[in-house]
């Protein structure tokens, strides 16, 4: 996007630039790490601009090796839990869930109420493992909005299992997280997203890839 508020063509950005041909953002993201420059050589400007009406969108990174999802972000609603776990909550959904902007969210009525959670979601520009925390935005390429689309009544009806335990098989690691109504109460809790945040178009995103900090 230009400064006059018009969409550009991404490989014309890069060719103006005198770079190779960028033809995705995942393209742009895998380049930018190989060329620390590039980002700052890219000037949008200079090439013609595109009205954002003639537009057909898809999601910014249509193929992500992964969607990682943060739950229990709110801190009001972490004061509710049983327990503070002390570390972030994750949870992925499946590329296949993505949507574009303007496209529709398709929503069977069977399914109960659905429900938006629009979410900053940072980009992560080059693969890392065990860095200090002060580093880790020195990984990130950017940043765009993602709506993270979950059906409370699929999670609650057909996502979620509760299992009472023998006494024999219970271990105290199923129940610290929560608080037990007796020592003699074995009950185990599990959801399992697929359904409730993984379904087609229940992962709209973009448009807008905001590089750096």
């Amino acid at each position: 996007m230009g400064s006059d508020e018009l969409a550009r063509d991404q490989a014309q950005v890069a060719e103006f630039a005198g770079k190779s041909r960028i033809g995705s953002m995942l393209e742009l993201v895998q380049a930018a790490d190989r060329d620390k420059d590039l980002l700052n050589a890219l000037d949008a400007d200079a090439a013609p601009g595109i009205t954002v009406g003639q537009i057909d969108w898809e999601p910014p990174i249509p193929n992500p090796s992964m969607i990682l999802n943060v739950p229990f972000n709110n801190k009001e609603l972490m004061k509710k839990a049983h327990r503070d776990p002390g570390v972030p909550n994750f949870f992925l959904k499946p590329p296949s869930c993505l949507q574009s902007h303007t496209k529709p969210i398709v929503v069977d009525p069977d399914w109960g109420a659905v429900i938006p959670e629009p979410e900053v979601c940072a980009v992560i520009g080059k693969r890392a493992k065990h860095i200090p925390d002060e580093d880790a935005l020195d990984h990130v390429f950017g940043y765009l909005i993602h709506n993270d689309v979950t059906s409370h009544g699929l999670k609650f009806q057909l996502d979620s299992i509760a299992v009472s335990y023998d006494a024999d098989m219970a271990r105290p690691v199923f129940f610290q997280w929560r608080n037990r109504r007796g020592e003699d109460e074995t009950d185990a809790y599990f959801v399992y997203h697929a359904r409730s945040k993984g379904i087609d178009t229940f992962g709209p995103m973009g448009p807008r890839n905001h590089y750096g900090r």
